[in-house]
């Protein structure tokens, strides 16, 4: 079942698998047993189940991490909130694509800065003096990069990014949770 699961890219999609997983559950006992019957060896049965459940604890294992750093010193809104703070200067505009709010926004003092918030429909066809100097992008659970294109990657340049904590090259993907998402600024 987590064959099916494991390459969902999306929270939305997810529920169109739902019902595959208890198929899979059954088949995979099955299949289980069988072998089981074939070997007849504990080790390989052991063996098997630890590989069917490790992608399960480790997922486990990087939500729990995540939701821990997302109420500490360390979550990324703090680290790019103190990045902008200790990085742009007072008085530059700083474009945001969602009003301030806990969980789409770096902490940052919104008193020192000019925060423009950027309407991504037209956000491709300002030019010059129309765009902020920085934009600060986070990525809770949508990617708002490919709306904002051309002017992204034509007119900013990516200077930090901070990342959701990964285990043994597992990730949590992007669009899977909102606590402690990707955030990345750009000049």
């Amino acid at each position: 079942s987590s064959i099916f699961v494991g390459n969902v890219n999306s929270t939305q999609q997810i529920r169109y698998f739902l019902p595959l997983i208890g198929l899979g559950a059954l088949l995979a006992s099955d299949l289980l047993g069988k072998i089981a019957g074939l070997l007849h060896s504990r080790k390989v049965i052991v063996l098997m189940l630890g590989l069917c459940l490790f992608p399960l604890g480790v997922s486990g294992l990087l939500y729990s991490w995540n939701f821990h750093i997302a109420n500490s010193g360390h979550s990324t809104h703090l680290l790019a909130g103190q990045w902008v703070e200790d990085h742009v200067p007072e008085g530059k505009s700083i474009g945001v694509l969602r009003l301030p709010a806990p969980s789409n926004t770096a902490y940052f003092r919104y008193d020192k800065y000019e925060v423009w918030l950027i309407e991504k429909a037209s956000f491709p066809k300002l030019t010059g003096l129309q765009l902020p100097d920085y934009i600060v992008i986070t990525l809770p659970d949508y990617d708002d990069r490919p709306g904002l294109e051309p002017n992204l990657s034509q007119e900013y340049k990516k200077v930090v990014r901070f990342d959701r904590p990964s285990l043994a090259g597992w990730h949590i993907h992007p669009s899977a949770t909102t606590a402690n998402p990707v955030i990345e600024i750009y000049q």
